[in-house]
């Protein structure tokens, strides 16, 4: 990878800000890219098995904040991790990686390429520890606290009885930073912590919206941060093949989420058929993607 290892001591002026006033930060942070700086920061933390719906989710969320000019902060892991940087990529603002590794490689391996697109938007890889030192179990609940610590509030998206981020939970709670969980049905195992997250007084939130409207109203508790401005994105040129592949790319794009056929036929107005043709060519175009029988424009 192009982008060397740097170091940065807690006793640097240009140490994250946030990170710095927990209890136990660490004294050596070692980084490829940039680091954290006043941007505000928001977690995104969730299971690795995680349903096609909950990394919609992950993306969805994570994109929005991110064109309203919120860094987001996961720990490219699979699952809701990953999901949450593909988001912020596309939203604009630099997204960052807590590592529980060395950062000579990439954990996991996958995620190279992830990595590489963090590094070259803008965002950084962070870790704690030397280099060439491997993944260890441990070391991922360690690191949780840095990713709580760099952050004003964490979302938790499909949190199992039995996850790694309930531990950022823990030390988002002793950090003061604010708990923000989305619930599903009590039968499924998949949200089985994060009801107990709500049991145990986090924030319930039901829409990507609501958690933009919640972090907004958190950062005057923060005034060392920049206050976020928004990402203003116009469509960019695209070819279609005529007025109704335009008419539906545009729609899409406006509607800066995922949308169903049978919510775009609603909207355009267009039989569903022509949809689905519509789609294929939109989609063989790269210019929309498919996430769990949704669709959504790229920018």
């Amino acid at each position: 990878m192009d982008f060397p290892i740097n170091t940065i001591s807690f006793q640097n002026a240009e140490y994250p800000l946030l990170l710095g006033e927990i209890s136990v930060p660490p004294r050596l942070l070692y980084y490829r890219g940039a680091l954290p700086g006043k941007t505000p920061a928001v977690g995104i933390v969730g299971t690795r098995k995680a349903s096609a719906e909950g990394e919609s989710l992950a993306r969805e969320t994570a994109e929005l904040l991110s064109r309203n000019g919120f860094a987001i902060i996961s720990g490219l892991a699979f699952g809701i991790d990953a999901a949450a940087h593909e988001g912020a990529l596309r939203g604009g603002t630099p997204t960052f990686a807590v590592q529980g590794n060395g950062l000579q490689e990439i954990y996991p391996r996958e995620h190279e390429n992830l990595g590489k697109h963090i590094l070259e938007s803008g965002g950084g890889i962070l870790s704690e520890y030397e280099p060439t030192l491997p993944a260890l179990p441990h070391q991922f609940l360690e690191r949780n606290r840095i990713i709580s610590g760099l952050s004003i509030a964490i979302v938790f998206i499909e949190v199992p009885i039995r996850s790694g981020a309930l531990s950022t939970a823990r030390h988002a709670a002793t950090q003061g930073r604010d708990i923000l969980v989305f619930a599903n049905r009590p039968s499924n195992h998949r949200y089985e912590g994060s009801h107990m997250l709500l049991r145990e007084g986090a924030r319930f939130v039901s829409s990507p919206q609501e958690i933009l409207e919640d972090v907004f109203a958190t950062l005057p508790r923060y005034p060392q941060c920049r206050r976020a401005t928004p990402t203003v994105r116009g469509p960019t040129s695209k070819h279609f093949e005529d007025e109704k592949e335009e008419q539906v790319y545009n729609e899409l794009f406006r509607a800066g989420t995922l949308l169903s056929v049978d919510k775009l036929a609603e909207i355009t107005t267009l039989d569903v058929q022509s949809l689905n043709q519509i789609l294929t060519n939109l989609l063989l175009s790269g210019i929309v993607e498919e996430h769990g029988a949704k669709f959504y424009a790229k920018k």
